[in-house]
C-alpha cells in the first residue's frame, strides 16, 4: 500500500466512480474510508491491518460493516493493483502478488531477508519491511533493472519523489533501508542506500480527549447504575489512568497485579521491556469489582481478561479496541467520528502530564518508551503550553479583509 501516493491520486478514483454511475452514497462511503486511511496514516502497514484496527472496531452492524469493507476493497484494488471499480466484487487473491512478479534475483533478496530477519525481528516487523522492500524492487524492475548492482540514483529518486514532491514517507523509506541493511555482507548496499533521499518527516498531531469527554467517562466509571459492564469499566480504567497499550491490557495476567504492593507489572508486547506502574485506587477498585462480580474465575484462566469463547485463552488485541469503541458508543461520545480507540487514552495521559509540567523522562518511563524522543508528538497536543508560546499581534497593523 502507498498512502502518500493515494493522497495524490484519489481524485482519479473518485472521478472514475462518478463516470461509471456509482450511487452517491457509495461514493460518500469511499470518501469516508479514504479520510480514515489518511487520518490514521502510520498506524498500520496493510489494508488487512487497517480493517482490523479501524473498521471492525467501530461497532457497525453486519450490513454496515460489509459495506465499509466493500469501500475499502475498492480503494485497495485501485491503490495496490491499479484496478478501477467495475461493479464486480474485488478479491485481492485473484491478482498475483508482487513477490511472484519479481525476477529470480530479487526474489532471492527477499528470501534471504525473511530468513535472517525472522531470527531477531518481530513477525509484524518482518512482514512490514518485506512488503516495503518488495514494492521497491518491483518498481526497480520497471526500469529494466534485474539486480541490485544495476540500480541507479535516478531510479531510486523516482521511487520516492515526483517532480521534487515527496511521494513516500520517511518511515516507509526507513522500512526499506532496514531490510536492505540485513544483506550488507552479501551485496553492496552502501551504494544503493546512498541514493536514498533525505525525506521530510511528516506526522499529524495525536488525538486526545477533551475535558468534557473525560468528565463523562469518569462519571460513567464511578456510577454503579449505568449501562457499562464491569469488564468495560476495568479496561477503560486501565487505559485512562495508566495509558497501557491495548495489546498489553489483553495480555495482562492475574499475577501481574500485586494487590499488597499496589502495583501493576508486565512486559510490553511492542518493546519487550518490563514496566511497573502504581495500582491507582480508581483502577484497583474497577479491577476488583470485575474479578468479584463478572469474571469467570472457575475456568482457571491465568489471564485477567479471559476470552469468553475460550476461557483458557486471553482476549484478542482487537477485542480491546472493540470494547473501548462500545463504551464510546454507550456514552454517546464521538458518534461517527474517528479517535475512539485505546490509543486515545494513552495520548490523553501523556498530554495531560505534559500540561501539568511533568518531566519528559518521567512521562516516557510511565508510557514505557524506549527513547524519550518518542514523547515529542505529544507536545503538539499540549494546548495550555502552546498557547503560552503565542505572540500578541495587537501592535502589528493588519488589514481587516485578511480575517474575512
Amino acid at each position: 500500500m502507498n498512502i502518500a501516493q493515494l493522497k495524490l491520486s484519489q481524485k482519479k478514483l473518485l472521478d472514475n466512480l462518478v463516470s461509471r454511475g456509482y450511487d452517491i452514497q457509495y461514493i460518500k462511503g469511499v470518501k469516508f474510508v479514504l479520510r480514515l486511511l489518511f487520518e490514521h496514516e502510520g498506524c498500520f502497514h496493510s489494508y488487512e491491518q487497517f480493517a482490523e484496527k479501524f473498521i471492525r472496531t467501530r461497532g457497525y452492524t453486519k450490513a454496515t460493516l460489509d459495506l465499509r469493507m466493500m469501500h475499502l476493497r475498492t480503494i485497495q484494488a485501485y491503490d495496490e493493483f491499479g484496478h478501477y471499480p467495475d461493479k464486480k466484487s474485488f478479491v485481492p487473491l485473484c491478482y498475483p502478488s508482487r513477490y511472484n512478479m519479481l525476477n529470480p534475483s530479487f526474489q532471492k533478496v527477499i528470501d534471504i531477508y525473511r530468513k535472517r530477519a525472522a531470527e531477531h525481528k518481530k513477525k509484524s516487523t518482518v512482514k512490514m519491511e518485506t512488503d516495503a522492500v518488495t514494492m521497491f524492487l518491483f518498481e526497480m524492475q520497471k526500469f529494466h533493472v534485474s539486480s541490485l548492482d544495476e540500480i541507479k540514483e535516478e531510479h531510486v529518486l523516482s521511487f520516492f519523489l515526483k517532480e521534487e514532491q515527496q511521494k513516500r514517507s520517511r518511515t516507509y523509506c526507513g522500512h526499506i533501508a532496514s531490510a536492505l541493511k540485513e544483506l550488507g555482507d552479501l551485496y553492496d548496499m552502501k551504494k544503493v542506500l546512498g541514493y536514498f533521499p533525505d525525506l521530510k518527516y511528516e506526522r499529524k498531531n495525536f488525538n486526545y480527549l477533551k475535558d468534557d469527554e473525560i468528565n463523562v467517562i469518569k462519571n460513567a466509571l464511578s456510577d454503579s447504575n449505568n449501562i457499562l459492564t464491569f469488564r468495560e469499566k476495568a479496561i477503560v480504567s486501565l487505559a485512562l489512568y495508566t495509558g497501557i497499550r491495548g495489546c498489553d491490557i489483553a495480555n495482562l495476567k492475574l499475577t501481574d497485579i500485586d494487590w499488597k504492593k499496589e502495583r501493576v507489572s508486565f512486559v510490553q508486547e511492542k518493546t519487550g521491556n518490563p514496566i511497573v506502574l502504581p495500582l491507582l485506587p480508581h483502577v484497583g477498585n474497577s479491577l476488583f469489582d470485575y474479578i468479584r462480580n463478572e469474571r469467570d474465575n472457575e475456568a482457571g484462566s491465568v489471564y485477567l481478561f479471559p476470552n469468553k469463547k475460550n476461557a483458557t485463552e486471553r482476549l484478542e488485541n482487537k477485542s480491546i479496541g472493540t470494547i473501548v469503541n462500545t463504551v464510546f458508543e454507550k456514552l454517546n461520545l464521538r458518534k461517527g467520528e474517528s479517535g475512539r480507540g485505546v490509543s486515545v487514552f494513552r495520548h490523553n495521559l501523556a498530554s495531560k502530564l505534559l500540561g501539568k509540567g511533568t518531566e519528559i523522562r518521567v512521562i516516557s518511563h510511565i508510557l514505557g518508551h524506549i527513547c524519550s524522543s518518542s514523547i515529542v508528538p505529544y507536545i503538539d497536543a499540549d494546548i495550555p503550553h502552546l498557547r503560552e508560546c503565542g505572540i500578541n499581534i495587537e501592535c502589528y497593523p493588519i488589514r481587516k479583509e485578511l480575517f474575512e
